[in-house]
């Protein structure tokens, strides 16, 4: 999982235009789509299936708003929020961690029980 700097990296350092919210993707509804360092093209506000293959192909990442889950019961699914974990804990009994959370404004980090089942995203680094 990517910490909250790894985070921070991709949607506030990098150059302008290398992310977007509010991003259907076939059926999934305000997705964060992210494009890697050096991108020049420009994110679409609506790609179909057959359109996200060729945008994947080129770079971009979607992740889905697929809002969270306390216990048995959801919150948010359905209604375009997305709520992401970092790896990075917020306090020493670890009942918290930093949380991207977006839906079509900009993502912003908050601080999170993580009794909350919320999306992860895994990423490895790629050796050549």
């Amino acid at each position: 999982m990517l910490t909250e700097d790894e985070w921070n990296y991709l949607l506030n350092t990098r150059a302008t235009g290398l992310y977007k919210t509010g991003v259907t993707v076939g059926t999934a509804y305000r997705c964060l789509i992210i494009a890697p360092d050096g991108y020049t093209g420009t994110i679409a506000d609506t790609y179909t299936d057959a359109q996200w293959v060729t945008a994947e192909a080129s770079g971009l990442v979607c992740l889905p708003a697929a809002g969270y889950r306390n216990s048995n019961q959801t919150f948010l699914t359905g209604t375009g929020m997305g709520w992401y974990w970092t790896s990075t804990p917020q306090d020493a009994a670890g009942q918290y961690s930093k949380l991207l959370k977006f839906e079509q404004n900009d993502p912003v980090f908050c601080n999170e029980y993580r009794r909350y089942a919320s999306s992860m995203r895994l990423v490895s680094t790629v050796s050549n």
